[in-house]
């Protein structure tokens, strides 16, 4: 393995590997905050800058990393300060969300165990997000609570409708249905992460390294999928009217759009006088959007440096 140089500390381990930035989430840490997303967005800013930077690595999320704001998000409709806290923890989490999007190197994200779709949203924007056997994806949501951290964006972009059932079904989903939806770009066993990780720190070619390791699909197609989740109910869902607009309208949107307004709806959620999600619609949250727009202050992509071509 490279030499590591340790950029950061914190629940979220940053470290330069070699010719990779590496982004750790180490469960042992704690629950990974506010200031962790702020430290990790702030430092792949320099990395995306910094010609030694080949590109980034996401290593695997543990159980419970996030739990704050899923705990945070149980608060919906009784305002008090550590909700009113949390949403703007939740600013923190969007802007993580977007800078790893704007990252403009190669992004490769290996994960393995139970993964929740808000977590998801850290490394769905990356360029190669690889699963191994164990991988689950899950779409339960906290009661009162809706697909948020732009879920919306990729969900409505799922074919015949399954990004609608996903949202609304609280159901899980294996590697191989994620390859089959194109959420997910490899199913590689978790036996061969480390290999991965050390091709890459060398700067070899990740396309090449990840090709020329076994893969593994499953029965999964498209069609296969499509016949199980008919049987998913999703009438029960309280907040199935909003889910089902929020993503008629993401077709239309762009990421930072998207995330702009999912965090709108948070501050209405957690509002003086909070709109109930039962029945939300538009004009309940549409004069939180300005100030969503200005206290996410997403930026634009960064112009990738000349070194890199």
């Amino acid at each position: 393995m490279p030499e590591e140089a340790k950029v950061q500390g914190g629940a979220i381990q940053l470290d330069r590997v070699g010719a990779i930035g590496r982004a750790m989430l180490d469960p042992s840490g704690g629950p990974g905050g506010p200031e962790d997303w702020r430290r990790w967005a702030a430092t792949y800013e320099q990395w995306v800058a910094d010609p030694n930077v080949y590109g980034g690595m996401i290593r695997q999320a543990g159980p419970g990393l996030f739990a704050t704001i899923r705990d945070a998000k149980a608060w919906v409709g009784r305002f008090n300060q550590r909700y009113a806290d949390a949403t703007a923890e939740l600013a923190d989490f969007y802007r993580l969300i977007w800078t790893i999007d704007r990252f403009s190197k190669p992004t490769v994200a290996l994960l393995d165990g139970e993964v929740s779709w808000s977590d998801f949203c850290l490394v769905r924007h990356g360029t190669h997000k690889v699963v191994g056997s164990s991988f689950r994806l899950s779409f339960a949501a906290p009661d009162g609570w809706f697909t948020d951290a732009g879920a919306t964006w990729w969900l409505a972009r799922l074919p015949d409708g399954l990004g609608e059932r996903l949202a609304l079904s609280g159901t899980t989903i294996g590697g191989g249905d994620a390859l089959a939806l194109g959420i997910v770009t490899h199913c590689i066993a978790a036996s061969s992460f480390e290999d991965i990780e050390r091709a890459y720190a060398d700067a070899d070619p990740i396309d090449q390294v990840l090709d020329s390791l076994p893969q593994w699909t499953g029965p999964t197609s498209i069609e296969a999928l499509q016949t199980r989740m008919s049987s998913l109910s999703c009438e029960a869902a309280s907040n199935s009217g909003l889910v089902r607009g929020l993503l008629a309208e993401a077709g239309n949107l762009t990421l930072p759009q998207t995330l702009e307004r999912d965090y709108a709806i948070a501050l209405a959620l957690s509002a003086r006088e909070p709109r109930p999600i039962t029945g939300m619609k538009p004009e309940t949250y549409d004069s939180f959007q300005v100030r969503a727009k200005t206290e996410l202050a997403l930026k634009p992509p960064p112009a990738v440096p000349e070194a890199l071509g």
